[in-house]
């Protein structure tokens, strides 16, 4: 098998893993198998919030925060 670990999801009716920089979930009852699209990377200098939902930032010397895909700070 190309993949060395999977992860059961969706109250292990469906499965989860990587295969090179790809991660792959299949439905067991159906066999479909698709991959997730890359999330766009975060600049280096942006932490963000443990629940996924913001980003914090320095800005003209100023703390920023913004919600996350998109928003105004």
């Amino acid at each position: 098998m190309p993949f060395k670990a999977i992860e059961f999801i969706n109250d292990k009716t469906a499965i989860k893993f990587k295969i090179d920089s790809k991660v792959w979930t299949c439905d067991l009852k159906t066999c479909e198998c698709t991959f997730e699209k890359a999330k766009k990377a975060l600049p280096a200098n942006h932490l963000t919030s443990p629940d996924g939902k913001w980003t914090l930032f320095i800005k003209d010397h100023n703390l920023c925060l913004k919600p996350i895909p998109e928003g105004e700070p």
